[in-house]
């Protein structure tokens, strides 16, 4: 594999999509039990995929800041090309294809609903979070984080703000969500969900940034990384356990995936970081945006021949062998065509700025 100093940023994205897809296979075909627990488990990629996001928006964002003289303008329309013609095109595919119908997990979506989606603030209506486009909520968890941005780098300028940052937006997402949950009982789905509770998943992506920033080599001696991989463990495990509930159990896990990205910095096991799981990242988004629909495809059309560990086992693997090679269609003609186009604006903003005589002004302040 050609070295990328970044490669094993695309491969916990890898990683997370495939979690992703093995926890929607298990709630779908219903696998119970310790199994079923295990499986859910995988669900957490969404929070390694909210790591991953803020680390590179704030690499990118530095970079704009210090190269571009429309540098926010820029961001947004950086950002928002990557994410919204494509959950667009998802609203028409799940409308196409459902109609008003459920999707196969929640309740299907009411007219009321296509607002919050086209604007991407479905998640912050309890009921609309994901009744268009399957696993909504976290895209426009993501797209509210993309609008705080230039606040967040304004406010988080070093590894200690990173730190302080994640601990006080964790302390008040916890607050939040038990707060919520005795409030309006009976959504705790919601709560959780929330940008609120979310957050501090992008605060231990912010605190990756700077540390990488300080320690772009990462940690050189085999024994410090080695103890970053048995921290990452153990806290994934007081994640999945739930052994101290004070601290809600999906900053344990997201705390422990940090660690495991900081022990990549500086040797990428191969396990982990490889030709195939950086692909697999890098069309993810669009696997994300698919895999509900052909899981939910894959389960109707096996009836009831196989149930059991032996249906979700097929839902699963058949339904990564086909939702990554139409990924990878998505990505090639449409995820990089709007992408493009996003750049060509970009492009386009900034020879103006050149031909006319705009004066940049990126070291005094940001636009």
């Amino acid at each position: 594999m050609k070295h990328d100093r970044f490669a094993y940023i695309d491969a916990l994205r890898g990683w997370a999509i495939l979690g992703v897809i093995v926890t929607h296979a298990g709630s779908l075909t219903k696998l119970g039990g310790v199994p079923g627990r295990v499986v859910e488990f995988g669900g957490r990629g969404v929070q390694l995929f909210f790591i991953v996001s803020a680390f590179t928006i704030f690499l990118t964002y530095k970079r704009a800041l210090e190269r571009e003289t429309f540098p926010t303008k820029n961001f947004f329309t950086r950002r928002l090309m990557r994410i919204v013609p494509m959950y667009w095109l998802g609203i028409v595919l799940y409308t196409a294809v459902y109609g008003l119908a459920s999707r196969g997990w929640k309740d299907g979506p009411e007219l009321w609903h296509y607002p919050l989606h086209l604007t991407l603030t479905n998640v912050l209506v309890p009921s609309a979070t994901s009744s268009v486009v399957p696993g909504g909520w976290s895209i426009s968890v993501e797209v509210l984080f993309y609008l705080t941005t230039p606040l967040w780098f304004w406010v988080v300028k070093s590894l200690r703000d990173a730190m302080a940052f994640t601990a006080a937006s964790l302390v008040f997402g916890a607050i939040f969500i038990s707060t919520g949950a005795d409030a309006v009982p009976g959504i705790d789905q919601y709560w959780f969900r929330s940008f609120p509770s979310q957050l501090p998943c992008f605060g231990f992506g912010m605190i990756l940034y700077y540390w990488v920033q300080s320690n772009p080599n990462g940690l050189t001696t085999q024994s410090a990384n080695l103890g970053l991989l048995m921290a990452a463990v153990a806290m994934a495990l007081i994640g999945f356990t739930n052994a101290l509930p004070i601290v809600p159990s999906h900053y344990w896990t997201t705390g422990g995936f940090l660690l495991l990205a900081m022990s990549l910095v500086a040797t990428p096991s191969v396990l982990i970081v490889n030709r195939l799981t950086v692909w697999v990242g890098q069309i993810s988004f669009s696997a994300y945006l698919l895999h509900f629909l052909v899981l939910k495809q894959i389960d109707l059309a096996m009836h009831d021949s196989i149930t059991g560990y032996g249906r979700f086992a097929v839902v699963t693997a058949v339904g990564i062998m086909v939702t990554l090679p139409v990924a990878w269609l998505s990505y090639r003609y449409a995820e990089t065509a709007f992408s493009n186009l996003g750049k060509r604006w970009i492009s386009q903003r900034e020879s103006q700025s050149r031909r006319f005589g705009v004066v940049d002004l990126n070291a005094g302040r940001r636009n």
